[in-house]
């Protein structure tokens, strides 16, 4: 399990990097190719909304890529966050 040690608090699951991001309203979804034949990779991919983000065949730079987007989010300073989120909601 990767955890992450932040200045403003812990950032313990994909989970919880998902819902942060979802405050910014990028409704982050995550689809792998489950019908895929025997000879071929996973292959995963990452949407935010309707936007392709990310294409891989690893899910590691999957879960790499979202905490990383999670940490970038994290560290918006108050007010813009604050003040972000409260725009998204009305």
């Amino acid at each position: 399990m990767l955890k992450l040690n932040l200045p403003f608090g812990d950032l313990e699951s994909l989970e919880q990097g998902i819902e942060l991001l979802d405050e910014f309203q990028w409704f982050i979804t995550i689809e792998s190719n489950d019908e895929k034949t025997s000879d071929e990779k996973t292959r995963w991919a990452v949407y935010g909304g309707e936007t392709h983000l990310l294409s891989t065949d690893s899910r590691e730079v999957v879960d790499a890529f979202l905490f990383g987007m999670g940490l970038a989010h994290a560290h918006i300073p108050e007010p813009y966050s604050s003040e972000y989120r409260k725009e998204a909601k009305s």
